[in-house]
């Protein structure tokens, strides 16, 4: 099509012409009527992604100008949505971004999610096991609006766990001076925002006990801290689903707000067969690229061994509500979810693996030494906690690698992991060139 043809298009009220010529009219210089623009667009389907269909497309634009004998072009990608009732929902299969994370809707889709993973064989049952020492039975049946501590003595349950950032607040954490207290009930007007939202999830899905390590364990007694932390391995493979407060910086922001609009799309037929057509939504997929890594519990050490050790997580991420499990990650009302590769997503997955019995002891310790350096970029606010907080996946890597362990290496080849270089950048000193 000529330059000309697109703008007479787009005035007419072509999404499509609309959309290429926000690339014509791009370059500073006039276009000229007759440049003429070539369109190619083919789709893929990258391996980490969900769903599967016809979602991803590869977008070519070629711009000739024939009279200044030039050329120029745009490559980018483009990712399709559509309803679940259009014509072309059964080829367009990824559906808009869910923004609202708390409501009737994402309720029924958890246990939809719950109920689909019971039948998947790579994930384990969802029956109830031993409870952590402490848990918070969230509608306690004498009085269901008013939660309270458990202090469980071997009581078997189903009970989820809390993954989160607690940032510089410390009120309302659990103390001697009021284990008591608690044991009775908790005054969630106290409590911090993020904790409350994690009382109302575990709820409104009819699990009856919640685990957090600030309400559950003495936060002014070692001697407690230093055994709970010693189970953490097994509270978080033995809850039934972990929670994520991916998005939240400190434990008094919650995580249950409406998320933000994504960027605009504009609506194109989809051809089916003849001259059948759906719709189609399209976006440009580079804004709608997620990356894990840079929501905020990513960046705090204490979350990656809780980002490992669970076999199910409800992630309340910065634009959506996902489930990920041994299955694979959706998204709430199955919008596209596409992330990169990254360092913590290839540690995290790889990690169930550990049940199996080690047949490459070097590939195991190469893969705790990518752990480690993925753990060293994040961040504790106590420096103390620096081993604590990767213990419990040590404990895990300890039937392949162990048992002789000292503060994160293993006897076992090492020298090799001693030979390691800080990578540092390189500062002039001021004055000098």
């Amino acid at each position: 099509m000529t330059v000309q043809q697109i703008n007479g298009s787009a005035s007419n009220g072509c999404n499509w012409c609309s959309y290429m010529r926000t690339f014509t009219s791009r370059e500073e210089e006039t276009r000229d009527p007759d440049d003429v623009l070539s369109i190619s667009l083919s789709d893929f389907y990258p391996y980490y992604s969900s769903p599967t269909g016809k979602n991803m497309y590869y977008l070519n634009m070629d711009l000739e100008s024939p009279k200044r004998e030039t050329r120029g072009g745009w490559a980018l990608r483009i990712h399709a949505f559509t309803n679940s009732t259009d014509q072309a929902a059964p080829f367009v299969t990824a559906r808009e971004v869910q923004t609202e994370v708390y409501s009737d809707a994402s309720r029924h889709q958890i246990r939809n999610w719950l109920a689909e993973c019971a039948d998947h064989s790579q994930c384990p049952g969802q029956v109830g096991t031993i409870l952590p020492t402490r848990v918070i039975e969230v509608a306690p049946a004498i009085s269901p609006d008013r939660p309270r501590l458990l202090a469980t003595a071997g009581k078997k349950g189903r009970y989820a766990a809390l993954s989160y950032c607690w940032g510089s607040n410390s009120y309302g954490e659990l103390r001697r001076s009021h284990l008591n207290k608690y044991l009775e009930h908790l005054d969630l007007e106290v409590l911090p925002q993020t904790l409350r939202d994690a009382i109302a999830v575990t709820k409104s899905i009819s699990v009856p006990y919640l685990w957090v390590d600030a309400l559950c364990i003495l936060q002014d007694s070692d001697e407690d801290k230093s055994f709970e932390i010693s189970m953490m391995e097994q509270v978080y493979r033995g809850s039934l689903v972990t929670i994520v407060a991916a998005n939240s910086e400190g434990v008094t922001q919650g995580f249950l707000q409406p998320r933000k609009m994504p960027m605009e799309s504009f609506n194109i037929p989809f051809r089916l067969s003849g001259s059948q057509f759906g719709t189609m939504s399209v976006q440009e997929l580079d804004e709608r690229e997620y990356e894990e890594s840079e929501e905020p519990i990513n960046r705090r050490a204490w979350t990656l061994q809780e980002s490992m050790l669970a076999h199910r997580y409800l992630i309340y991420s910065s634009h959506t509500l996902q489930w990920r499990c041994n299955a694979g990650v959706r998204n709430h009302g199955n919008s596209l979810h596409l992330v990169h590769y990254s360092d913590d997503e290839q540690t995290s997955r790889s990690f169930y693996a550990l049940n199996k019995p080690a047949s490459d002891s070097k590939g195991e310790l190469g893969r705790w030494m990518r752990l480690v350096s993925v753990y060293s970029k994040r961040s504790s606010s106590l420096s103390r906690d620096k081993l604590n907080a990767i213990s419990a996946v040590a404990q895990g890597f300890s039937p392949l690698l162990g048992p002789e362990y000292f503060a994160g290496l293993w006897q076992f080849s090492i020298l090799w992991q001693l030979t390691w270089v800080l990578e540092v950048k390189r500062c002039a000193e001021a004055g000098v060139v």
